[in-house]
């Protein structure tokens, strides 16, 4: 399972949805309204953490399924 946790008009988050769709990904999309000093969107894949970067790591590296 998927989640990721985002902002309301955050182009990094809108980044994020659009790879997995494209790709047929199911996901969770939950909105925070605060920031907490975190960069967004924080992304949970069977658990584990990931940021933005590490994200588009793993898409890059072709280990998104």
């Amino acid at each position: 399972m998927i989640e990721i946790f985002g902002l309301p008009n955050c182009s990094k988050c809108d980044m994020v949805k659009r790879i997995l769709d494209q790709k047929g990904i199911e996901y969770e999309f939950i909105e925070s309204f605060t920031k907490e000093s975190r960069e967004f969107p924080i992304i949970y894949i069977d658990e584990k953490e990931y940021t933005y970067e590490e994200f588009l790591k793993l898409r890059t590296e072709g280990l998104l399924k």
